[in-house]
């Protein structure tokens, strides 16, 4: 369970959210990450052998932008630093992230790049993103940061580099995000980790 709180102005935005939540098997996610693959028919269904003890988990998490328009519309430009923190039993890391954004978007108090609502301005842009995470702690491959069960942990990477090429499109109350994304490995000798993301919101 999540709950967020933000505040943008026309060039920045500061925004909070706190994370409570199950991990282990009785989270589920070893049953439904072996659903996921045998309905998409994806070969090396995950077997979950030795998964993480289970135990409960709150995390916050801090981010702030700040923006800069290199090119005004129609084809606009822009250019963001985007610093994270997060502190918890789960994640401890801090990860700075530079944004590319190319096409037409509206500005940082209603565009969909950071979830914002109230706006039915008609978005279409593409962004590329580059992080890299400097983690302290990772509650899901070293246990629970205070009180760790679990028979079999692993030490995290300290450095993750992270690429992504997003596309998104606003169309009156309807909201589209598609999402490539690289992630160098977490630990070893787990190998780098790409993947596709999909979302769709709707306004009332």
């Amino acid at each position: 369970m999540t709950a967020s709180w933000s505040v943008a102005k026309e060039n920045e935005l500061i925004s909070a959210s706190v994370l409570l939540g199950e991990a282990g098997p009785n989270s589920g996610a070893g049953g439904f990450q072996r659903w996921f693959h045998n309905a998409l028919s994806i070969s090396g269904s995950p077997l979950w052998i030795e998964e993480i003890a289970n135990s409960f988990h709150i995390n916050l998490y801090f981010n702030y932008v700040k923006e800069w328009q290199i090119t005004p519309a129609p084809f606009g430009v822009r250019f963001a630093l985007k610093p994270n923190i997060a502190l918890g039993s789960r994640d401890i890391y801090a990860e700075p992230e530079a944004i590319f954004y190319f096409g037409r978007r509206s500005k940082v108090q209603h565009t969909i790049a950071y979830d914002r609502l109230g706006s039915l301005e008609r978005e279409i842009y593409f962004a590329l993103r580059f992080s890299y995470r400097q983690v302290f702690h990772n509650g899901l491959i070293e246990g629970n940061l205070f009180g760790n069960n679990s028979i079999r942990t692993k030490n995290p990477e300290n450095s993750i580099y992270k690429l992504g090429l997003d596309f998104y499109h606003r169309s009156k109350k309807n909201d589209y995000k598609l999402g490539l994304r690289y992630n160098s490995r977490q630990t070893a000798p787990v190998r780098s980790h790409r993947y596709l993301m999909l979302a769709y919101g709707f306004q009332f």
